[in-house]
């Protein structure tokens, strides 16, 4: 016997190898049963309750002694005129006694083993509501009952005493066939054979045939191990020694572990199908959700287009009614400061003449005055007697000079203030002159400040210069990457709101390379952005390029930090409306 024992485990392994079968989906079907609900919370002592068969076995009948203690209600249950279960269907082998709750769930309070054609049943339940049903079931461990139902507890007239409450309990019924359809045809062939096995032996066959056919190997194989050592443990005590203590302590515990795998079965196929159902509609949300994104950008980008379209037309409206505004303001500029300064440059000749004419009547005057007094003297000198008349003359001379004096301080005072009104005008003239310099001055650095948002842009003599990095494009190609071509159609739309701007793209390299390598890779990267600026808008005759090798370094080639600020493309900017003055280069 001993050595038996010890080859239990290879007859484990031997088991839980059987070929495997396509997992069956148990379906349930709904009953809706009226039952007598009891509740024995607040009934004094014990009360009797009665079974009655159902018209599956109407000669059935039994009772039961319900006693309510605290934390338990205890059952004393006998029946009578019981048939074995296998009279409906080779799948049922035993009864089993269950509580149903107003709420429909069911509570296996144990098996109703049949002797001869009665059976008893001491049972225990931690309910306090519930009514009574038995039904024929594969084996006792089962954890919802099926559809045979053959006996269901009333209310026995003046012995039951309690709380009775009629309700319309619905619980979930197995139906019948359900677990033998889930069976291999052989091994149903097996279980249904005639021999002398105690009951709960073939229950534990049945059981552990179950729960194979649910898959109960794959998950929950080390579960169906133990059952497998203590069915093998159970059929050889049977055939060796007929010890049915032994045996049917072993069977029970198979039979009791054959359902929890069954059970553990059943709960992970479901968490897998339900697993895969969300999986499949996740799937389905995400290709959904991808193709609304899809089709959503594909709508955004035309609208963007459309858009576009119509601010470049928008935007050409606008800029050739703002060059003909400017047009027109610099020609009426231009005529206003030509003809300010040829007044001014009249008046100030017109002021000078009368300058020298003003001087030379007084140096005339001066001349005439002097002349007069010599005149005088002499007469003076000459009519000594007639002193009262010569003094007369005198004071009437003297009278006139101041006269005259007077007239030409007036007449200096009228020039002097022409002189100051022809000043005035030419320094507003002037000052004209120097707004007009500090607006394109102002042009001039807005339109750097708007350029080196996208790129490095600095001042210089020649025009604004807008640096692109080496980086912008593939090493040792002429290639544009995709963020170059970002900025470079930025900057065609600052270029496109001033159309006169004219544009010289130069190209540089380091000293690493040919000079002929370094040149024509300079002059195709300055063609590459001249043509990328030509299609996106900027007037071709506007845009010149040259490439200059490495002929025009701004760092030292002997360090990598330098040879890169050498690697470049600089875009000169400049025109008529940014032109800053000479003084104002840089």
């Amino acid at each position: 016997m001993t050595r038996q024992l010890l080859t239990v485990s290879a007859f484990a392994s031997v088991l839980l190898m059987a070929q495997e079968t396509p997992t069956p989906v148990f379906r349930t079907t709904v009953t809706a049963r009226m039952i007598k609900s009891i509740n024995y919370q607040h009934r004094q002592g014990a009360t009797t309750i009665a079974f009655a068969g159902t018209s599956l076995m109407p000669k059935a009948e039994g009772q039961a002694r319900v006693d309510s203690k605290t934390g338990a209600t205890k059952l004393d249950a006998s029946f009578a005129k019981l048939p074995p279960a296998q009279v409906h269907g080779d799948e049922f082998l035993t009864y089993v006694l269950w509580a149903i709750t107003p709420e429909g769930r069911a509570e296996n309070l144990g098996e109703v083993m049949v002797d001869g054609d009665n059976a008893r049943l001491q049972s225990a339940s931690e309910l306090q509501a519930f009514g009574l049903i038995v039904t024929a079931e594969p084996y006792w461990a089962v954890t919802q009952p099926s559809d045979v139902v053959v006996m269901e507890g009333v209310v026995k007239e003046g012995a039951t005493t309690g709380t009775i409450s009629p309700v319309e309990a619905k619980y979930e019924l197995l139906a019948k066939g359900a677990y033998d359809a889930a069976l291999p045809a052989a091994e149903r062939a097996i279980l249904k054979q005639k021999n002398d096995s105690p009951l709960d032996l073939k229950e534990a066959r049945h059981a552990m045939a179950i729960a194979r056919s649910l898959g109960a190997e794959k998950f929950a194989g080390d579960t169906m191990k133990k059952a497998a050592v203590d069915l093998y443990n159970a059929e050889t005590f049977w055939q060796t020694r007929k010890d049915k203590k032994r045996v049917q302590a072993l069977a029970r515990n198979v039979t009791q572990l054959a359902e929890d795998a069954r059970l553990i079965s059943v709960r992970k196929q479901d968490e897998a199908r339900l697993a895969e159902e969300r999986r499949l509609a996740e799937a389905t949300i995400a290709q959904a959700k991808s193709d609304t994104e899809r089709e959503t950008r594909r709508s955004e980008l035309a609208e963007m287009d459309r858009v576009r379209a119509v601010e470049r037309e928008r935007l050409a409206t606008l800029e050739a009614a703002r060059e003909s505004i400017r047009r027109r303001r610099a020609e009426a500029e231009s005529a206003d400061l030509e003809q300010a300064r040829a007044e001014a440059q009249r008046m100030l000749a017109e002021s000078k003449v009368s300058e020298a004419k003003v001087l030379e009547e007084l140096t005339k005057s001066r001349a005439d005055a002097d002349s007069e007094r010599q005149r005088l003297e002499q007469q003076v000198q000459a009519a000594r007697d007639g002193v009262a008349a010569e003094r007369a003359r005198l004071e009437l001379a003297k009278a006139e000079s101041l006269r005259e004096q007077q007239s030409l301080r007036e007449e200096t005072e009228r020039i002097r203030q022409e002189n100051q009104e022809v000043r005035r005008k030419a320094a507003e003239a002037e000052s004209r002159v120097k707004q007009a310099e500090q607006e394109r001055m102002q042009a001039r650095e807005d339109l750097r400040k708007q350029l080196n948002v996208v790129l490095e842009t600095r001042d210089s003599a020649r025009g604004l210069i807008v640096n692109m990095s080496d980086v912008l494009f593939d090493t040792g190609q002429a290639t544009l990457r995709a963020g170059a071509r970002e900025k470079l159609a930025k900057v065609a739309g600052i270029v496109l709101a001033h159309s006169e701007l004219k544009l010289q793209v130069e190209g540089h390299t380091d000293s690493v390379g040919g000079d002929s390598f370094n040149q024509k890779l300079s002059e195709r990267r300055a063609e590459a952005v001249s043509q990328y600026l030509k299609a996106s808008g900027v007037k071709g005759d506007s845009i010149a390029s040259a490439g200059f090798g490495k002929l025009k370094p701004v760092a030292s080639n002997d360090t990598a930090a330098g040879r890169q600020q050498n690697r470049r493309v600089e875009l000169v900017v400049s025109g008529e409306s940014i032109q800053a003055p000479v003084s104002a280069g840089r």
